[in-house]
């Protein structure tokens, strides 16, 4: 299987997708064994690192790490202006023992964004990918357990991870002013209080999901080992409450007033304030518009994700060919956001939008419910020639692909 054509639901098969999010989603790891080596070929190999590395040194790409084994992994040495990087400082590196991570390898390595694009649309998160390269028995990190979930793939070589007990129960890492979570201090993981709950090697083709806060370690088996993993960067309850509070405020003065001069060194200012918290949080809450705030979280969804490598020149190309009768596709990792009033109708989609009269509402709805579709399947007050001209601009505006036979 071509990973353009990879579904959630093949990514996590035999495992199904209602079973993942019941059962392992923020709760447990969950290992695949695919026992498919070849189930990742068409997605990275050791062979296209080289081009990865170039890729690198136009400076667009968010950098390359060397990362030192343990107990040395705090000496990590960061490439800032991958424009001066040099293919033989990595090879050199490497045969060191040495880790390379590719940071950020979905901004230009095209299999991976499609991956990135389809997990993303999956789970309503933005999705960060690295490669990580590590020579035989060598390791990259000491064990901690990361502020995001993770989503491991063993492209090649194989791996050995190490799974612990006694993690921290569900990080955020944008909670900084509680706790400085970006730390390596904090999500470091002292292996003599924790116990191993499991110890695995990836193989080739095979799949392993970590939630935030769950500890772990990987170790390079005696061959060297390629893996990708992907960052799960999702919305939680508290960014939906925080957009909330956000519009509350919008309706409420009290909210929008400066706390009392110098409360942050005089004692008598914090105390008489806790009877006005107390009020202001009180009615602020009690008018939450939840609508409000998750379509500004929907918002945030459908502006966020860019728009896939599919090829989408092509279908601009022989977009005058189309007719009433030719299959089409909403573009896969486009959320689409459709708003309806009295004088007109958009869908919103990656930083674009189309707009139009409100008689166009209810085809704009059709095409944010439903993948695949002909011009002619269009619902609304309109012939199957305007119908087509819809399509073609869908087509223009990037939202909707010719579907290839």
């Amino acid at each position: 299987m071509h990973f353009s054509d990879l579904g959630f639901d093949d990514l996590l098969s035999p495992t199904s997708v209602d079973s993942f999010f019941e059962d392992y989603w923020e709760k447990k790891h969950l290992l695949i064994r695919r026992g498919d080596p070849s189930f990742y070929d068409s997605l990275l190999s050791f062979k296209s690192m080289d081009q990865c590395i170039a890729a690198t040194r136009c400076g667009t790409a968010p950098g390359t790490l060397v990362i030192v084994p343990p107990p040395g992994s705090d000496a990590e040495r960061e490439h800032p202006d991958t424009r001066t990087l040099r293919a033989q400082q990595l090879y050199r590196a490497f045969h060191a023992g040495n880790t390379i991570r590719m940071s950020g390898i979905h901004s230009y390595w095209a299999p991976a964004a499609a991956v990135a694009t389809m997990i993303g649309e999956a789970l309503s998160a933005s999705i960060g990918v690295n490669a990580y390269m590590t020579p035989a028995s060598s390791q990259a990190f000491p064990a901690h357990f990361d502020t995001h979930d993770v989503i491991v793939m063993q492209v090649d070589g194989s791996k050995e991870w190490y799974i612990y007990s006694d993690g921290y129960d569900l990080p955020v890492e944008t909670l900084n002013h509680v706790q400085d979570m970006t730390s390596r201090d904090v999500t470091r993981v002292d292996e003599s209080t924790v116990d191993v709950i499991q110890k695995t090697t990836l193989e080739r083709g095979d799949f392993l999901y970590i939630p935030r806060g769950v500890p772990h370690k990987a170790v390079a088996t005696d061959s060297p080992s390629l893996h990708l993993t992907f960052g799960v960067h999702p919305f939680y309850w508290v960014d939906i409450v925080r957009r909330a509070l956000d519009f509350a405020a919008t309706r409420n003065s009290d909210l929008r007033r400066s706390l009392p001069p110098g409360f942050a060194s005089q004692p008598r200012s914090k105390e008489a304030m806790k009877t006005t918290f107390s009020e202001v949080a009180e009615a602020a809450f009690q008018n939450l518009d939840f609508k409000a705030a998750v379509n500004s979280l929907n918002v945030g969804v459908t502006g966020g994700h860019d728009y896939p490598p599919d090829g989408h020149f092509a279908s601009l190309i022989a977009v005058d060919t189309i007719d009433a009768d030719t299959p089409l596709e909403r573009r896969k990792g486009l959320d689409c956001l459709v708003e309806v009033i009295e004088t007109g109708a958009r869908i919103r989609f990656a930083s674009n939008e189309i707009a139009g009269p409100p008689a166009i509402g209810e085809a704009l709805r059709f095409v944010r419910d439903n993948r695949t579709f002909k011009p002619r399947d269009l619902p609304g007050p309109f012939a199957d020639k305007s119908k087509v001209v819809l399509s073609k601009r869908l087509i223009r505006e990037g939202l909707v692909r010719i579907l290839e036979p």
